[in-house]
Formats: structure tokens, C-alpha cells, sequence
């Protein structure tokens, strides 16, 4: 008993903490119509929960399916929710970088609009807000992806890790960190690659950063991620912080 109220203090703790702050839950999605409400609703509820001040801001990519529909509905049910659109799809980097300068919270966590990560994930990486300038989640069970994205992430965490030097378990899993020094940052990408600079930029550069392990749901692949485009600007990105950080040694990030 002395235990388990010992824990509670600590997780009332946390969740007050939590409560003085204020966060954007920024939700990207593509052709999403399918798997978007749920993923808002499980938002809005950890949300609600654990913050006073809080936002979900939708991107919506371009969507050719009932995304925009449903994006305008749910803005009407709440005041929390709003949402912006691509005229056409450009890439989940755009759009990630279009939702960090419309942020108006104090940190800015992104999530994908497909409903793959849980509730207790989202809660997973917020329970780390404020604890470093970087918070970074991974994939615990690899194997809930199709095999072909298993190798294709292998392949590509091999590859930064080695160029880069920085030994982290993912670059491209989702992102909580302060919005103003998301805002102080050059991008050079509208690919996925984004979260990959986003890490090495802020790392690279002295902010300290902690992995958080998450569970997620099992989802087939998007067909977007493996577009030639989306790849050629991966490569593209990597050769740049590749040539900026083991070169140049560069520290110019900000805009």
C-alpha cells in the first residue's frame, strides 16, 4: 500500500507538472480518412488529461480522400482543434514544418494521423516533457512492421548512425521539444528525412535528449514513404548534415 501511494504521488506529480505547461499535439496526415477521428479523439483525451492549455493541430497533405471533410467537422466539435492544408500533397516534412510555425504552445509534440500510436504512448512521451530538450521515441517490437520497412529502417539508421556518429535507435520517430527553438531552426528538406534533421541539428549541437521506447499499433506502410521523391530527399538531407557536421563541423542551425 505504502508503495502504490508512493507511486500515485509521483505520477500526481508528473501530471501536475505537466498542467503548467501548455502543449500542441500536431497530427500529420495523408489520405487519412479512415484512421484521423480516432487518432484525434485518443489526442484530445490524453490531452484534456494531463494539460490545461493545450491544441491539436492538424496538417492535412494534400489528402484526395474525405481527410479535409472530416478535418473540417471535427474543428467544429472543439475549439482546440484546428487544421491547415496542403493544395497539393508536398511530403510529411513540409507539412511538419508549416505545423511548427503555426504551434502556439509552449512545446510541440508530432504524431501521424493513421491511429497507430496508442494513448499510452502519447503518455509515454509526455511524461518526459520538460526532462530534456529532446524527447525521441523508438519502436520497441520492430516486427509490427511489414519486413520491407523493417530493412529499409535498418538500413537507413545504419547508415546515419555511421555517417553521423550519433547511436540512436531511430531518426524518424516522432518529436516532443520546445516550439520556439523547433522555430530557431533551417530546414533543408520536405521529405521525412525532417525528423532526422531536426535530431541531428539539436544533438549535434549540445541539447541534451532522451529515448523513449513506445509500443504502437500494427499498420501497413504508406505507399507516400516510399515514393522516389520522399527517397531522393532522404539521401539528399543526409548528405547535407553529413557534410555540415563531420566537414564543416558546422554550427549554423538557426535561421
Amino acid at each position: 500500500m505504502q508503495i502504490r501511494l508512493q507511486f500515485l504521488s509521483v505520477f500526481d506529480f508528473l501530471e501536475s507538472e505537466c498542467m503548467k505547461k501548455s502543449i500542441t499535439l500536431l497530427v500529420l496526415a495523408y489520405n487519412e480518412e479512415k484512421y484521423l477521428k480516432d487518432t484525434v479523439d485518443t489526442c484530445d483525451a490524453v490531452a484534456r488529461e494531463m494539460f490545461d492549455d493545450y491544441e491539436i493541430l492538424i496538417g492535412n497533405d494534400g489528402s484526395t480522400d474525405r481527410t479535409r471533410e472530416i478535418t473540417e467537422h471535427l474543428t467544429k466539435e472543439s475549439s482546440k482543434i484546428k487544421v491547415f492544408h496542403n493544395k497539393k500533397n508536398i511530403g510529411v516534412g513540409y507539412t511538419y514544418k508549416r505545423g511548427i510555425q503555426l504551434a502556439q504552445k509552449q512545446y510541440l509534440l508530432w504524431l501521424p494521423g493513421d491511429n497507430e500510436v496508442t494513448a499510452d504512448d502519447i503518455r509515454r512521451m509526455l511524461k518526459y516533457l520538460g526532462k530534456a530538450d529532446l524527447v525521441i521515441s523508438y519502436i520497441v517490437d520492430p516486427t509490427i512492421r511489414p519486413l520491407y520497412r523493417r530493412i529499409m529502417s535498418t538500413v537507413f539508421t545504419a547508415v546515419v548512425r555511421n555517417l553521423l556518429g550519433l547511436n540512436l535507435n531511430s531518426f524518424l520517430g516522432m518529436i516532443l521539444c520546445k516550439t520556439k527553438l523547433l522555430q530557431s531552426l533551417k530546414f533543408s528538406t520536405n521529405s521525412s528525412c525532417l525528423m532526422a534533421e531536426v535530431m541531428v541539428k539539436l544533438i549535434k549541437t549540445g541539447h541534451t535528449y532522451r529515448q523513449v521506447p513506445i509500443h504502437m499499433r500494427k499498420k501497413q506502410m504508406s505507399i507516400n514513404i516510399i515514393r522516389p521523391k520522399n527517397i531522393s530527399g532522404i539521401f539528399k538531407t543526409i548528405i547535407k548534415l553529413f557534410i555540415m557536421f563531420q566537414i564543416r563541423k558546422g554550427k549554423n542551425i538557426s535561421k
